[in-house]
């Protein structure tokens, strides 16, 4: 499978030590609530990437994980070195201290920050008052060629500094086209429980890093985007948080990090529920598939660490067919979704990638698919004939079908005589059937005539 990266704007990273205020001036950029804030260091450990606009003008905004210079903590060193990898790469680097509390760390970054003085703006934080700013103007010693006084929480300032981000801005391009069904990126959400494989499977599709990967559960606090290609079609990716049972969430992080994940279900246009192949389909697996019913989006089930079944004592016997027989038990498992699509992979050895992604190709085209009037008419004529013909609802009569919408495909159904629930259920079955439905949710209104 080969996919690329296709970000080419701009690219500005904010970057400093633990609890500067780095995700709230990100959030206050963008506009929304998109990192997670906590007076706990270590809260952000992905980096958060957002497009947002200035003017005319595209950047790719980023927030980092805080820099420290010691940590006892794995993830948060595996954080660190995340953090420090993206300075090479920026196009600009928004530096942030805070304006009342200068640290060691933060002269240590000063020194360090020397090799890309050219791209650094030096924003000093917390600057609540005009008193603030005459305690800030210490910062000018450090020799950076710009300094801007903020309140990050409050907002103070902050035009000054999209004013500054603007002018290092290279010119703008000409306006693209407009994008079209075709060009537009594919959103694909995955979901799934804490150590699912998800992150690594969002690294795999992408070819990047950007998720943080560990078998410590809750390593993915934010959601992650990413974005490639795959057979020309641009992609979206976002990896969220795993989702664990309400009652395991007692950490305000943890919260919100869940928030995200299941605020995510509503920005894709498809959804990837990832099983873990050992554990087969369990309750809270259940929980989230029920989320992803609610909001009507389509999704797949992924069966990952399908190379491990050769380790579970149950499929000894079975090794030959152990996938297949652990998709079979998937589906047993939850019948009610039994239409839907199961895919094996191996997401830690990039095995079955490009069956799933074209299984998503699929999946999105059923749920953008517009049905002719004319196809419904040829279709009622048979459908009508069965329902004279020792149907239990031939005392309904349809009188015409026509579709009103497309993610998830929306149909009306106009019925001479009371329908009942199981005969709404019978024409969402033959719609779903006949018109190549058969991968996607859809929704099926019944007005009486």
């Amino acid at each position: 499978m080969q996919e690329k990266v296709i970000n080419t704007i701009p690219f500005v990273a904010i970057i400093g030590r633990p609890n500067v205020g780095k995700s709230t001036l990100f959030n206050r950029l963008v506009g929304k609530k998109l990192a997670i804030t906590d007076s706990i260091p270590g809260s952000t450990r992905d980096i958060v990437e957002q497009e947002i606009f200035l003017g005319d003008r595209a950047i790719l905004l980023a927030d980092t994980g805080g820099r420290r210079e010691r940590t006892d903590s794995h993830l948060e060193t595996l954080a660190i070195e995340r953090s420090y990898s993206i300075d090479q790469k920026a196009d600009l680097l928004l530096f942030v201290v805070e304006a009342m509390e200068l640290l060691a760390e933060d002269e240590q970054l000063i020194d360090y920050l020397r090799r890309y003085q050219d791209k650094v703006i030096l924003i000093v934080n917390k600057c609540d008052s005009h008193e603030r700013d005459f305690i800030a103007n210490n910062y000018y010693q450090y020799g950076f060629k710009e300094l801007i006084m903020i309140s990050a929480e409050h907002g103070r300032n902050i035009d000054l500094l999209r004013e500054a981000l603007y002018q290092h801005l290279p010119p703008a391009l000409p306006a693209p086209e407009e994008q079209t069904d075709e060009t537009a990126p594919i959103r694909i959400t995955i979901l799934g429980k804490p150590n699912a494989g998800k992150s690594t499977l969002a690294n795999q599709l992408s070819q990047s890093d950007r998720s943080l990967v560990s078998e410590v559960a809750g390593t993915t606090r934010d959601s992650v985007k990413s974005h490639f290609l795959f057979d020309g079609q641009p992609f979206e990716i976002i990896d969220t948080a795993g989702l664990r049972r309400k009652a395991k969430v007692n950490d305000p992080i943890e919260f919100y990090s869940t928030r995200r994940a299941e605020a995510s279900i509503r920005e894709a246009d498809v959804v990837l529920l990832l099983i873990d192949a050992q554990e087969g389909l369990t309750d809270q697996d259940k929980k989230i598939a029920d989320k992803i019913i609610l909001e009507k989006k389509p999704f797949l089930f992924v069966l990952n660490k399908c190379d491990l079944l050769a380790e579970h004592h149950l499929y000894e016997r079975h090794r030959g067919d152990r996938t297949k027989l652990a998709v079979q038990n998937l589906k047993d498992a939850f019948p009610i979704l039994n239409y839907l699509a199961v895919v094996p992979i191996e997401a830690s050895h990039n095995l079955g990638l490009d069956k799933l992604m074209k299984m998503v190709n699929t999946v999105h085209r059923q749920s953008l698919r517009k049905i002719d009037d004319t196809e419904f008419q040829r279709a009622l004529l048979q459908w009508r004939g069965d329902l004279l013909h020792g149907s239990p609802y031939h005392k309904s009569h349809i009188r015409s079908i026509r579709q009103v919408g497309v993610q998830p495909p929306r149909f009306v159904v106009r019925v001479q005589g009371k329908a009942q629930p199981n005969y709404v259920r019978y024409l969402t079955n033959r719609i779903q059937k006949e018109f190549r439905f058969n991968l996607v949710p859809i929704t099926v209104e019944v007005e009486h005539v």
